[in-house]
């Protein structure tokens, strides 16, 4: 653009130089008061100014033109700048995002982790808990139990009953008083744990063996079938909800034509009892099934 500039101008120039002279002239022969106007003259010199006048203006225009395309050049590489400034820090700033987010993301990650670790340890702590609260919780028959036992032992009704305890000890006392009053409910005529059941043992004596402790419910009867039949039922539905029974093979002697068991309560059963025997059962059962599969 600049030489195409420089080169107009010289075009210029050149034609002021060239029709300078006659220019002159012309002018002189204007000034003498006593001539006549060239119009020859001027029709002579008038295409030459003209051409003169439009290369000028050709120059100025373009010169004009150049100014102003170089303001746009100008603007544009303040743009293009400003742009690539702009582009620039939006790059850095999704840069430190991204790190930022890293960062959170560690610490989310790291969060959840120690709250795994924590909610494993608080699930070994209830399950440590619950393991000592399934050795030594009290053996109890809920009122939905006793209804349930109840409502199957309502056959035997107005048969006979006789609970026993073989301490004063508060668990065997409260158990004994559930199966008393479950078998009042089915209608039996039951004799409650009051006394103390003294079982026929030997005075101590030195070289008597030891005897281990009885526990559990133990159930006797009268040998009829009957009473049988009873004490087999009652230890089935304390067995359904997870308390140790037993039926002993020797019975008690016949009491005229009356039907009688005796319920005795004994220390309650080392390990769980209840519920949590019916839990630990059924995941013994869960894992065997696994294994054979």
């Amino acid at each position: 653009m600049v030489i195409a500039l420089a080169a107009t101008l010289l075009v210029v120039v050149g034609l002021v130089l060239e029709y300078w002279h006659e220019i002159k002239e012309f002018w002189e022969h204007v000034r003498w008061p006593m001539a006549a106007f060239p119009w020859g003259k001027l029709v002579a010199i008038s295409g030459g100014i003209l051409v003169t006048l439009g290369v000028a203006g050709e120059l100025f225009f373009t010169y004009q033109a150049s100014r102003v395309e170089t303001k746009l050049r100008e603007n544009n590489h303040r743009i293009e700048v400003l742009l690539n400034k702009e582009a620039g820090d939006a790059w850095n700033a999704a840069e430190s995002a991204k790190a930022t987010a890293k960062g959170f993301e560690s610490q989310i990650a790291g969060a959840n982790a120690r709250a795994a670790e924590a909610n494993r340890i608080a699930e070994e702590e209830r399950l440590a808990r619950a393991r000592i609260e399934a050795r030594v919780a009290w053996r109890h028959l809920t009122k939905e139990q006793q209804s349930a036992m109840a409502e199957h032992l309502k056959r035997f009704s107005g048969q006979w009953g006789n609970i026993g305890r073989v301490s004063y000890d508060v668990e065997i006392t409260s158990f004994a008083t559930d199966i008393a009053k479950t078998l009042q409910a089915a209608g039996w005529h039951v004799l409650p744990p009051s006394a103390i059941t003294m079982r026929g043992v030997p005075a101590p004596a030195f070289g008597n063996p030891i005897e281990p402790v009885i526990t559990g419910v133990t159930i006797n009867s009268t040998p009829d079938s009957r009473a049988r039949e009873m004490g087999d039922a009652v230890s089935s539905e304390l067995h359904s909800f997870g308390y140790d029974a037993t039926v002993e093979p020797k019975r008690e002697p016949a009491r005229g034509k009356f039907s009688i068991i005796w319920v005795t309560v004994e220390a309650r059963p080392e390990g769980p009892q209840g519920e949590y025997k019916l839990q630990v059962e059924r995941e013994a059962k869960a894992k065997n099934a696994a294994k054979t599969k």
